[in-house]
């Protein structure tokens, strides 16, 4: 795209956007704070629109997608894409890890999600933390984002535009660093851009809110066929910066795909007429229901009216004579109330739309936290097999936005980190020093660490633990503190029980010796060497029958039956 070309392009994407996108987002936006039946900005439901009544299917939807396909701890793990040194992927790794944790990803992918589900697609930027000296991630506003909308898929687009608004001491501290040209002295705020607002029907003027100070909107142009970077001012062609393009700071992501373009489909879109028409049955049905509250009705030719109301304002259990004409009896003077019946095609409607909803929605039909008495892997494979069938390919579409960040933060990592970072390596209980020279060169490839269930069960990792206590305790290649504080924290046992390792075994001769020198008073004899504490070591775990008494009562615990109910959250 040409330089001259980019603040028209972005005036055309305004221009649609709000004469087609902006109200359907405000529509799906209503709907998904449960205000169905409120008016347009500046004014409340109308007395009419108090009778009524609604079940917000389009949060639970989206409430479903987030809880459902959320990883609860977003990591990711490293492969070797070129020849460089084991411990040097392992530190990128680590470092990548502690970034998505330090930039709380886990908040950035939830609101990710909730706006893939609510209006389609979403994006997250990804950029250098100079401060903590680490990348971060974070969601983009969908409605200043742009992009080429000639492309089928997000690899194949030409062209980011992002809107940005400063204040007036933010845009001039870029001009007076030198990263805005100087004639950028001479722009001034303006109000909120109307454009970006929400409408969702409520009386309070958020524009008046969010004009606490003046605005200065900035569009940031990332060209990727071009090979730059812009900022422009609305009001002026000439570019404020211009850069070479070091990589492509968003990720896209989209969970059904519209067959036109890499715009995405909104799932809400799908159901929200559904939605509307099933609020509409829900409300008609309530009115029917109010107005089949129990009501008498007299004859007013047979009974005085003063009566009548001073019989209605009695308290309980008090006498009230009411006269009536022509002698009549009170038995004839009252008449039960008509009652409406609702249509029993009504109901039939309702779970019509319903079932309809379901087999549009994917997320709709997903359980949510129905796992009860699931103890053993296959029973939670099963559960993990049910709950994400339909929701398989929309998990691999966001796992493929972690794996992308993870990527960008990679780069980010290798070409601006400034000082050493203490992670925790994968595999590893100690923490580890990275310095930034051990990443120069460094190629990887990451894949997203896979959610398991049986990791929040601990009545399964306890019986994992007793299948695999005997060859635990009886393998030499096995480190025994290791296993006992493993076993502290599987069974829910308190730390304090653990004493450390117990010293090594000393072989006869060396006991014997030490016995006559304390008894003829010699010095002791020198410490034993490497080898020879290495072998008395190895004598002590050989045998079974000479187990020490922290294993002894590790294997007695494992042989008692598992008592714990916990099931997966």
């Amino acid at each position: 795209m040409k330089a001259t070309e980019y603040l028209p392009t972005i005036q055309r994407h305004i221009q649609v956007f709000q004469s087609t996108e902006k109200l359907a987002f405000d529509r799906l936006l209503r709907f998904y704070q449960g205000k169905f039946y409120s008016g347009k900005e500046g004014g409340g439901p109308s007395e009419s629109e108090l009778i009524t009544t609604s079940i917000n299917l389009t949060f639970a939807i989206v409430e479903t997608a987030v809880s459902t396909m959320t990883p609860r701890n977003p990591q990711v793990t490293a492969m070797l894409r070129a020849m460089s040194p084991d411990d040097s992927v392992r530190g990128l790794e680590g470092v990548v890890n502690l970034a998505l944790d330090s930039a709380d990803y886990y908040s950035e992918l939830t609101m990710l999600i909730q706006d893939a589900v609510l209006y389609g697609r979403a994006v997250v930027k990804t950029t250098w933390d100079a401060e903590s000296d680490l990348p971060m991630a974070r969601v983009c506003d969908m409605r200043g984002v742009f992009y080429d909308l000639a492309a089928k898929r997000p690899s194949d687009i030409r062209y980011w535009i992002e809107t940005t608004l400063l204040s007036e001491d933010q845009f001039r501290e870029r001009v007076a660093s030198g990263m805005y040209a100087p004639w950028a002295n001479s722009v001034q705020g303006d109000s909120y851009p109307k454009w970006l607002m929400q409408d969702t029907g409520t009386s309070v003027s958020r524009q008046d809110l969010k004009n606490f100070q003046p605005w200065i909107t900035v569009y940031e142009v990332y060209d990727v066929e071009s090979g730059r970077v812009v900022h422009i001012h609305p009001d002026n062609p000439q570019p404020l910066m211009e850069d070479a393009l070091v990589y492509v700071p968003f990720s896209l992501l989209t969970l059904n795909s519209n067959g036109e373009d890499c715009r995405g489909l909104s799932e809400i879109s799908l159901i929200s007429d559904n939605q509307e028409e099933l609020n509409h049955i829900r409300t008609y049905l309530l009115n029917i229901a109010r107005l089949s509250i129990p009501k008498v009705a007299y004859d007013s030719t047979a009974a005085q009216s003063e009566d009548m109301a001073m019989a209605q304002e009695a308290p309980v259990g008090s006498l009230t004579g009411i006269r009536t004409t022509n002698g009549q009896p009170l038995s004839t003077v009252f008449h039960p109330w008509p009652m409406p019946e609702p249509p029993a095609a009504l109901f039939e409607m309702a779970s019509s739309l319903e079932k309809s909803i379901a087999t549009v929605s994917a997320l709709a039909d997903a359980q949510r936290g129905q796992v009860t008495g699931a103890r053993t892997a296959t029973e939670l494979a099963l559960v993990e097999g049910q709950l994400r069938n339909r929701l398989a390919s929309r998990q691999r579409r966001i796992d493929t936005v972690t794996i992308d960040v993870a990527q960008k933060m990679a780069l980010l990592v290798a070409k601006y980190m400034q000082t050493e970072k203490v992670v925790q390596l994968t595999g590893y209980g100690e923490p580890k020093t990275v310095y930034p020279q051990t990443l120069d060169g460094v190629k990887a490839q990451f894949k997203v660490v896979p959610y398991s269930p049986m990791e929040s069960n601990r009545a399964v990792l306890q019986e994992q633990f007793k299948a695999a206590m005997q060859f635990l305790m009886s393998n030499p290649m096995i480190d025994q503190v290791e296993v006992t504080k493993q076993f502290l924290e599987v069974f829910a046992l308190s730390p304090r029980l653990f004493k450390g390792p117990p010293p090594p075994m000393m072989p006869p001769e060396a006991m014997a010796g030490q016995t006559a020198n304390a008894a003829t008073g010699i010095a002791a004899a020198p410490p034993l060497d490497e080898a020879a504490m290495a072998q008395a070591a190895g004598m002590g775990t050989t045998e079974a029958s000479n187990m020490p008494p922290v294993q002894a009562a590790m294997a007695e615990r494992a042989a008692q039956p598992v008592t714990s109910q916990e099931t997966l959250a």
